[in-house]
């Protein structure tokens, strides 16, 4: 199952968030009820207003923003990962 990467700017902060997901649109859906910045809590009905926006020129990321229930802006950039791990450098 795909991996996304969450980075949320929030209030001044930025959070970095991962969770899989068959799909950007189901990950939107699981990162509403999990996610530490809060976001306004998912309803079938908000389902129909979550429509990530793919990010021009770029493979698999896309940006969405909305409020948190704290009344917080939000832009969330999202990016689907390998969940591979990788090295930051090799080791020879």
């Amino acid at each position: 199952m795909p991996l996304f990467t969450f980075i949320t700017e929030i209030n001044g902060s930025t959070l970095v968030e991962q969770l899989e997901a068959a799909t950007v649109r189901k990950a939107c859906e699981i990162w509403h009820s999990v996610s530490q910045a809060r976001p306004e809590p998912f309803r079938a009905s908000l389902y129909t207003y979550i429509n990530p926006t793919p990010i021009e020129d770029s493979l698999n990321a896309w940006c969405y923003g909305g409020q948190s229930a704290a009344g917080h802006a939000y832009l969330t950039n999202i990016v689907a990962t390998d969940s591979a791990e990788i090295l930051l450098c090799s080791e020879e």
